[in-house]
């Protein structure tokens, strides 16, 4: 069994990350339209990054009293888009 558990650990250890392949991350800007972001894979049917199921949304403190969104969406067991935007830089129900 341990040498079973030592070769997946050195097989893992050899696997190189690359974004396209893992996942990108995004940053959202004004007047950008989060309830159709086609173009990273969230349809304007099914709402956008509002019709998304995060992972996580976590707030960022950037100092002189500025904030920022991080989100992170798994879109499945392999694939992982993190999405940043400034506080308030979107509409209220944003």
């Amino acid at each position: 069994m341990q040498s079973t558990v030592r070769a997946e650990l050195d097989e893992e250890e050899k696997i190189d990350f690359r974004l396209g392949r893992s996942g990108y991350i995004v940053v959202l800007e004004a007047g950008d339209n989060l309830r159709d972001l086609s173009n990273v894979g969230l349809e304007h049917e099914s709402g956008g990054l509002l019709g998304s199921y995060p992972e996580y949304v976590e707030t960022l403190d950037l100092g002189d009293c500025q904030k920022a969104y991080k989100v992170v969406l798994l879109y499945d067991n392999d694939y992982l888009m993190t999405f940043f935007t400034q506080a308030g830089a979107h509409d209220e129900e944003v």
